[in-house]
């Protein structure tokens, strides 16, 4: 079995934009506590094996981008 750290990075405003939950505007109405980012911090991983900027890719892409990364990791196996 291998393990792969994949790091979904993304800005604060498009992980704002994109909550369907509202728990980051309920955050700074001060509804909710220990939101990463807002009121908690947030740590990116020091080391993952695979970055992705989806507020730079769209799904599609992102999807893309780990498939192959995947499929060359097994390839190796």
């Amino acid at each position: 079995m291998t393990f792969m750290e994949v790091y979904l990075d993304a800005s604060l405003e498009v992980c704002e934009q994109r909550d369907p939950k509202g728990l980051y505007r309920r955050t700074r109405e001060g509804l909710v506590d220990n939101m990463s980012g807002i009121d908690n911090p947030y740590e990116p991983p020091l080391a993952p094996d695979l970055v992705l900027a989806t507020d730079e890719m769209d799904i599609a892409q992102s999807v893309a981008v780990l498939r192959d990364v995947v499929l060359a990791k097994l390839s190796t196996l």
